[in-house]
């Protein structure tokens, strides 16, 4: 027997399987539905009840948010997705858009902005920027680029993160 082709199908089984169990499915049920836009570009969260295959009865919810151009309204493509264990209200005041062409939204840990009018989209995620425990509390961006990002305290530590800047819509975060 080779116990190396064995290793490397147990692997990919391994991942295969986590990546089914973890992973967006679109045959989750749609909770919630929301929609906004500027004169470019369209943004649409849609919320998921996330049926889970090793857990059942275990809550799960993911937001997935999504954008299209009003050029091409019915292609929809995914910018990010977020998932929480508990069932929250679509984050409506969490999309902004600072003008035509400048939007973003932020959620949990995750910050995404669009400099181009939705076309191309930069995520930044606090889990992997900042802290594991860091949740983005408020994010304020002008029209000259510069903006802060605050976060809530973390609970664990007792301690709440330094706000971070930009002076580039959020593309790149750091301390003052």
């Amino acid at each position: 027997m080779n116990y190396n082709n064995l290793r490397i199908g147990s692997v990919a089984f391994l991942a295969a399987l986590l990546l089914n169990g973890c992973g967006p499915r679109r045959g989750d049920r749609v909770l919630q539905s929301w929609e906004t836009s500027n004169q470019s570009f369209k943004v649409r969260i849609r919320q998921f009840n996330e049926k889970p295959m090793f857990l059942p009865g275990l809550p799960g919810y993911y937001f997935a948010f999504e954008t299209a151009d009003h050029d091409r309204p019915d292609q929809w493509r995914e910018v990010a997705t977020i998932r929480t264990d508990d069932d929250v209200k679509i984050p409506r005041e969490q999309v902004r858009f600072v003008n035509d062409s400048i939007g973003y939204f932020f959620m949990g840990q995750i910050y995404a902005v669009t400099i181009d009018g939705g076309h191309l989209w930069s995520v930044w995620n606090a889990a992997k920027e900042r802290e594991p425990e860091a949740f983005i509390k408020d994010v304020r961006i002008d029209q000259d680029g510069t903006g802060e990002m605050s976060f809530y305290p973390n609970p664990k530590q007792g301690t709440q993160p330094a706000n971070l800047f930009t002076n580039d819509y959020g593309q790149h975060w750091q301390p003052k």
